[in-house]
């Protein structure tokens, strides 16, 4: 099966066709997207980064504050408590904002990368209270600037933030010979930061690298550690090993320079064959297929080296592989992308994704004991302008990893597609219609805005926003993924998405196909759909018009047809939301 570019563009590359975005027709203008998204900083932190750097400083001070008033033996836990609040309630809402920025930004492939990014360079908001503060700023200044750089610039900025030293406990590492070390009898090196930066983040595992290997880079790595009061890495000499140090073969010599070495060890791993392999690797079977083709490898590992990294150019020849714009549905969609695809499909805007949570946010303050149970973000100084206090349980503790499936082999197999697809029209049609959230009191719920729904769902899907369970990130892999249990909540989040966004869609119209260039012919099935021969015009919440809008040339006839047939709106819509070829890209 061969799609138009525009529809593969959006699909495989993107995070899905939006009404209002305009088609993306080829390569270049994917690599385009790239300068014109640097220009615009994310919705996320709220604040800015300059803002959440000052909310940080804030933040440490206080926590300082609540520390001395432990070590006096004054009372300290409405405080303490407080304080996890405030971030843990500006946390939610810039989960809201990444999800609102997937959901919204024009330029998909940019997104995309962001997430392949911080997937490959992994830190997680559940490592301690200031990490939920601190990894959003992480993706907002360390990755997103820097990935259409060159890769050494990505891993050093990655390398030292605060939230990768903070993960890796990089900050805690002490030399078991400086002069702290000396005094100290118990402590030392930690070596979870040179093995992850060997293993995940450059080289790749079983590549010839040694345990010996790893405990000279973390020797040499001491002295690194976190600067607090300038939210950025520091550097205490009295923590470093002193001496030299050989790290796959080459010998480093202690640099009297704070960040000297450190520099010097990441550079080399970025330029390392090994290093240009492994990669290539991944982002092939991260946006083409789970089997790589060892002669684009090859030249996206050729090209690494004439141009010392320089990551649009690796894209670039990736974007020219034989199987870029071929044979779509080889990666099942994984539980962030899915979702994210829906809000674009569905048209939600960054007010309907935010609600409550898109307001401005005053400084962090020391919370009152009498304001514990209510306090939140920017209402404890009276400006009101805080985020819409939410019971501590709407984050789960953790998620629930997904039911294993037998491996997908590429593509998705007819019969699986079929079972999928049968799933999705008996749970869909048995769904059919409104529900309202009742509480305990029979009375109607206020509505969640759209964003807190769907990084539930998400959690609950197996991938909590910014809170991997460990180093290696979240799975790549399809079979890690599809399942029944995946796709009943999937039928369950399209079911809740489209009776909340029915009524606002049937406000709009569609009046053009998103991926039909001007003087490009309207695909073959555009007038099953929508009675017309020039892409589906009228209301975007009718089925027909819905499913090439949100499809395009990859809705297959079975799912034009059962969106056709279905017994209500709702149903129609849903059909298209849970069909095989939605949940894949």
């Amino acid at each position: 099966m061969t799609l138009s570019h525009a529809t593969m563009a959006a699909i495989r590359y993107g995070y899905g066709l939006r009404p209002s975005d305009a088609p993306v027709p080829d390569a270049d203008a994917l690599l385009r997207e790239l300068d014109e998204a640097a220009n615009q900083p994310p919705l996320f932190p709220l604040e800015g980064l300059e803002g959440r750097r000052q909310t940080l400083v804030d933040y440490f001070n206080l926590r300082k504050q609540v520390e001395d008033l432990r070590k006096a033996g004054k009372p300290f836990g409405d405080q303490d408590k407080g304080l996890n609040r405030e971030a843990d309630d500006r946390f939610k809402a810039d989960v809201s904002a990444r999800i609102a920025q997937a959901a919204t930004s024009p330029y998909g492939f940019h997104e995309r990368l962001a997430s392949f990014w911080l997937n490959h360079f992994t830190v997680s908001a559940d490592k301690s209270t200031e990490m939920k503060l601190i990894v959003p700023l992480y993706e907002a200044e360390a990755i997103r600037p820097h990935l259409n750089g060159h890769f050494s610039t990505l891993l050093k900025e990655v390398s030292l933030h605060p939230a990768m030293l903070i993960f890796l406990d990089q900050a805690q590492s002490i030399g078991p010979n400086s002069k702290i070390g000396l005094k100290r009898k118990e402590g030392g090196s930690n070596e979870n930061f040179a093995r992850e930066v060997m293993e995940l983040h450059t080289l790749g595992v079983g590549t010839g690298y040694t345990q010996n290997d790893v405990r000279q880079m973390s020797l040499l790595l001491t002295g690194l550690t976190f600067d607090r009061l300038a939210v950025a890495a520091g550097f205490d000499a009295n923590r470093a090993e002193p001496g030299s140090f050989t790290v796959l073969g080459k010998t480093y010599v202690r640099s009297p320079e704070p960040f000297l070495n450190a520099v010097a060890v990441l550079e080399d791993l970025a330029r390392d064959p090994r290093t240009m392999r492994h990669i290539s690797r991944q982002l092939y079977s991260h946006f083409i297929s789970e089997t790589p083709d060892e002669a684009t490898i090859d030249a996206m590992v050729a090209v690494w080296k004439q141009t010392d990294g320089h990551l649009p150019s690796v894209y670039r020849t990736l974007l020219q592989a034989n199987a870029a714009w071929d044979e779509p549905g080889q990666k099942f969609k994984l539980p962030f992308d899915y979702v994210v695809s829906t809000l674009r499909a569905v048209g939600a805007s960054k007010d309907d994704i935010m609600g409550e949570d898109g307001k401005p946010l005053g400084p962090v303050v020391m919370p009152k004991p009498d304001e514990e149970a209510n306090a939140t973000p920017g209402q404890a100084q009276g400006q009101g302008q805080g985020m819409m206090a939410q019971p501590a349980s709407v984050m789960p503790a953790s998620a629930p990893a997904p039911a294993q499936a037998p491996a997908a082999g590429g593509a998705m197999a007819p019969a699986a597609m079929a079972k999928v697809g049968a799933a999705a029209v008996a749970g869909a049609n048995s769904m059919a219609g409104p529900a309202q959230p009742q509480n305990p009191a029979g009375k109607p719920q206020q509505k969640q805005p759209l964003g807190r729904q769907a990084w539930q769902m998400i959690a609950t899907l197996g991938q909590p926003v910014w809170r991997p369970s460990d180093a290696a990130g979240f799975s790549d892999k399809s079979d890690h993924w599809f399942s029944a249990a995946q796709m009943t909540q999937r039928i369950q989040w399209a079911r809740r998405l489209v009776n909340q966004m029915a009524g606002q869609m049937a406000n709009q119209v569609a009046s053009q196909s998103p991926t039909q260039m001007p003087n490009q012919s309207a695909p073959a099935n555009s007038g099953q759909m929508s009675g017309q021969g020039g892409g589906p015009a009228g209301n975007r919440a009718d089925p027909r018009v819905f499913v090439e809008t949100a499809l395009a040339d990859y809705a297959r006839d079975d799912t034009i047809r059962v969106a056709s047939q279905a017994p209500n709106r709702q149903s129609g819509l849903m059909m298209t939301l849970v069909s095989p070829e939605f949940n894949r890209r």
